[in-house]
């Protein structure tokens, strides 16, 4: 019997050409005011996840 797809999971997670799973940078959307310009320039930046977190979301996917 197949799985059902996660939707939460695959809105927050996108496959690239190779396999890999990215994620959007965490600390870009709460208190935004207070935090410093290259914090935000580099938290809106997409991020890879690890190898054994990936496993685990392609189950779900």
């Amino acid at each position: 019997m197949k799985n059902k797809t996660n939707k939460t999971i695959s809105k927050r997670v996108r496959a690239t050409k190779r396999g890999k799973l990215m994620r959007m940078a965490q600390s870009t959307q709460h208190l935004v005011s207070r935090k410093k310009p290259r914090q935000m320039k580099n938290a809106g930046k997409a991020v890879c996840i690890k190898k054994g977190m990936a496993k685990k979301y392609i189950k779900l996917i």
